[in-house]
């Protein structure tokens, strides 16, 4: 199957919830109040208790003052709460995927999001795109795991789902990848083509063109987020280190310590990055789906 055709099997492409939708569409304005997003968001009472116990975890130490939405919004500001609700809506929504840990898929989109936020804000990029790239980078799996379970399966047998080689061995064996199906399916959701290019890019983030600062930020925050979730010891996480990608961005090695050894310099503008486990504190309600 190729690209085009996997892409016009309208049964196999997944819709968004309208209240996503619509807070997809607000991208496209850049004068979006915050009162019509607050309005927006307060229309499903679900995804509102979500955003309000999100304003109040620990990730934001507001200790539980936040007590409405408009109140989360002018806290988180308008971009970050839009984005911690089309996160929470779509991992609602993309629960099942044959042959995939989805609980274990979106935790890792999660850690990667997070990383993606901080590393932008080093790297002096857009934190939020960042943050929205990191999360959704992945998605084109869903609809490639739709459309044709049994090559994806016979793929996972070979490379992890969220293994740095897969999208290369969904190249090889299919002739496009999973980054080239989620960049399609932002654009048919209406995302910004920052986000869509992002997407697309995330897998070899200098070498396609133009080059993509934010999916070379997402690159970098991949890596560290499948070392949390595959648990890898110290020698294995500075072995598949992307220092070409991290030297595009300026990022030294600072930003995690555990990669300098004897005679190496961990001076530089880059600071040490917190703990995987502070920068999620609490947004793992995100994944909640309840």
């Amino acid at each position: 199957m190729r690209l085009r055709e996997l892409l016009a099997q309208p049964q196999h492409l997944p819709t968004v919830p309208a209240l996503v939708q619509s807070l997809i569409d607000s991208f496209s304005r850049e004068d979006v109040a915050l009162g019509e997003i607050s309005r927006l968001i307060s229309t499903d009472p679900g995804l509102s208790a979500k955003l309000l116990r999100l304003a109040n975890s620990a990730y934001f130490r507001a200790a539980g003052g936040i007590g409405n939405v408009n109140d989360a919004l002018k806290m988180l500001g308008v971009k970050m709460a839009r984005n911690l609700v089309i996160g929470s809506g779509l991992a609602a929504a993309f629960k099942v995927a044959p042959g995939m840990d989805v609980q274990q898929f979106w935790r890792y989109g999660l850690i990667t999001a997070c990383v993606a936020r901080w590393l932008a804000g080093q790297a002096r990029q857009d934190s939020e795109l960042g943050f929205m790239v990191g999360l959704l980078h992945g998605i084109g799996q869903f609809t490639m795991r739709a459309a044709m379970p049994e090559e994806m399966i016979r793929i996972d047998a070979g490379v992890h789902p969220i293994d740095a080689r897969r999208a290369l061995v969904e190249r090889e064996t299919l002739g496009f990848d999973h980054a080239e199906v989620g960049a399609e399916l932002a654009r048919l959701w209406r995302f910004p083509e920052a986000i869509a290019e992002g997407i697309a890019s995330v897998p070899r983030p200098l070498e396609l063109r133009p080059v993509s600062p934010v999916a070379a930020v997402v690159h970098l925050a991949a890596w560290r987020a499948r070392a949390e979730v595959f648990g890898d010891a110290q020698e294995k996480l500075a072995a598949g280190y992307p220092d070409t990608v991290a030297t595009s961005l300026q990022i030294t090695k600072g930003w995690m310590p555990a990669l300098i050894r004897n005679g190496e310099s961990g001076t530089g503008p880059t600071r040490a990055m917190p703990e995987v486990a502070e920068l999620t504190a609490g947004l793992d309600e995100m994944l909640n789906c309840s």
